[in-house]
Order: structure tokens, then sequence, then C-alpha cells
């Protein structure tokens, strides 16, 4: 995994998968730490396995592990910067960290890096859905279902992802099909203003004959949109998480 520094730096030139809330990082820092994540850092063509031991945002401090290999994680450290990379829920995450440097925690050698800007979570989202729990006020008001002179109705989300959506509790009488155009839907997640977006209708889901839940696709969603999408979940599965 030596190659791990470049592959990180590549995948954060995409900030469709990039975390830049301040707050956001921090949670996720200590939540790999509170699960006792295996981290691998890499640098200068190296890498070796750490975990998390501290985060300190009122110093930009992320502490780690010292490495097995004591002349490996002073190789990795020599660098300009050490890449990192660990998994939490599925999802891949990758950081890129300055200003490595020994230090000694209780006894113990480990090491610590400033906590990063961004962070970036990998995965393929359309394998990956978050489903809607009923506690959660998420709605899509879709134009093209209402009856003739009537607003849009405000239907509940079946499951969510940035790539798609699962809606049900369709109105009576409702006629969709796969293949069919969705456009101007309002998204409203909780206290975020709503977003516009286009639906391709994938699949339908029939009970008793009628049309109870249907799956679709985004049409061409801004990156501001899929961002906001993003977050939504994540703040929905910290939430979730907290409860547990």
């Amino acid at each position: 995994m030596s190659e791990i520094a470049d592959g990180v730096v590549d995948a954060l030139a995409d900030d469709r998968y990039r975390l830049w809330s301040r707050a956001e990082i921090v949670a996720l820092l200590r939540d790999l730490m509170e699960r006792r994540s295996l981290v691998t850092a890499g640098g200068d063509g190296a890498s070796f396995v750490t975990a998390i031991i501290g985060v300190n945002p009122e110093f930009e401090e992320l502490l780690l592990d010292w490495g097995g290999d004591h002349r490996v994680t002073e190789r990795v450290l020599r660098s300009t910067r050490v890449a990192f990379e660990t998994t939490l829920d599925h999802i891949r995450i990758r950081f890129v960290a300055e200003h490595g440097e020994a230090v000694t925690v209780g006894d113990a050698p480990a090491f610590r890096v400033r906590i990063p800007a961004s962070v970036t979570r990998l995965q393929r989202r359309e394998s990956y859905r978050l489903r809607m729990p009923l506690s959660v006020k998420a709605t899509c008001e879709v134009p093209a279902l209402a009856p003739a002179g009537k607003p849009a109705p405000a239907l509940r989300l079946h499951d969510l992802s940035e790539t798609g959506i699962a809606i049900t509790g369709l109105p009576k009488g409702c006629a969709v099909r796969p293949g069919d155009r969705l456009d101007r839907c309002r998204l409203r997640l909780l206290d975020h203003d709503p977003l516009l977006v286009d639906l391709e209708v994938v699949h339908v889901v029939v009970a008793d004959g009628v049309p109870a839940r249907f799956g679709a696709r985004f049409v061409a969603l801004s990156g501001y949109d899929a961002a906001a999408i993003r977050r939504f979940i994540t703040r929905v599965e910290r939430d979730l998480r907290s409860r547990t």
C-alpha cells in the first residue's frame, strides 16, 4: 500500500465525497477512535497499521499509536504529508494530514499529526441506501402525481442515497411506471431548504394491484445538492448511533 498517499490525493480532488465541516470531521475521527478502527498510515513509499488514540481539536492534534516497526513508522513520519485510510460502516475513509511528530502518551510511544482540513468518504452509493427511520422528517413533493388543480403531495421517503430515492405512501389513483420522468420535485430533508430535483422512475412496487412504492434515480443532480444529501445521511446515521 505504498501508493496510498498518491491515491488519497487523487481521491481528494473529487469534492463530491469530501467533508469540509470541522465539526463533522472531529465527530468522525472520534467515532473511529471509539470503535478502535484500524487505520493505515502511508508516506515515503511505506505504510503501517495504527489506531487513533486521541482527538484534541483545541490543539489541532490527532494522536495515533506508534507502528509495530520503528523504522517504518519513522520513515512514514518523515514525509511532508501522511495519508490515512480506514473504513467505517463499510464506507472508505481517507484523509491527508501534516506535521507528523513522535510523542509519548503515558509511557507508550505514539505520534501526532494536525487534524485534517477535509476528509473523504468513498463508497458506491448505489449499493448503499439509508433506510429512512419513521422518526425522521423527510418527504418529497412530486407535482407530476398531484390531481388536477391540487398541490403536490408530500410523500414519505422509504430510503435515500446520493444517486436515488424510494418513495412510499403513494396517493390513490397514482399511475407511475418505470421510465416516467418526474420533474421539479421538492426534496425536504429535516430543516434544510428544499432541494429541487428531477427524477426518473426505475422500478415500481405494486400491492393489491396498485403502486405502493417506487424507486427513482436523480437526473443531473448538482454537486451542491449531492453534498446536502450526503450531509443529511451522515447526520441521521450519527443521530441513530447516539441512541444505541
